[in-house]
Order: C-alpha cells, then structure tokens, then sequence
C-alpha cells in the first residue's frame, strides 16, 4: 500500500490534534473541525481536498514530503 503524500506543515497539523487527546482521529468531520478551530489551515485544505488518502494514511501511515531547497 503507497503511503499518502502530505506535507509537513500539513503533517503537524495532524500530529498536534492527534497529541491533544481531544478526539479519535478516525471521526474525519471532527479533525477537519478541529483542524480549522485550531488555525492549521494547511491541514484544513489538505483533509478537504483527501479525504479518501486521510482514511488510508491514518491505517498505513504518512509520508511527508520533502521541501525542495531552496
């Protein structure tokens, strides 16, 4: 299985609302609520814009991609 794609920013996002408690991170709708109460807005765009890849890298995992340098 090809892990999703996302970025760090993204990422951390996730990871903070992960580390708050504050939810299980399979009910989707309460991520993307968070996410956006929180302000991680590169979160927020990435769930609305993978659901379908959220679902698969909370199963399979992540992999952040790399920012190129600059």
């Amino acid at each position: 299985m090809i892990k999703p794609i996302i970025s760090q920013e993204a990422f951390d996002g996730l990871e903070n609302i992960r580390s708050s408690g504050t939810t299980n991170m399979l009910d989707y709708p309460k991520v993307l609520h968070l996410s956006n109460l929180y302000g991680f807005e590169a979160t927020a765009n990435w769930l609305t814009d993978h659901k379908g890849e959220y679902g698969r890298g909370i199963f399979f995992g992540f992999e952040v991609e790399n920012d190129p340098i600059s």
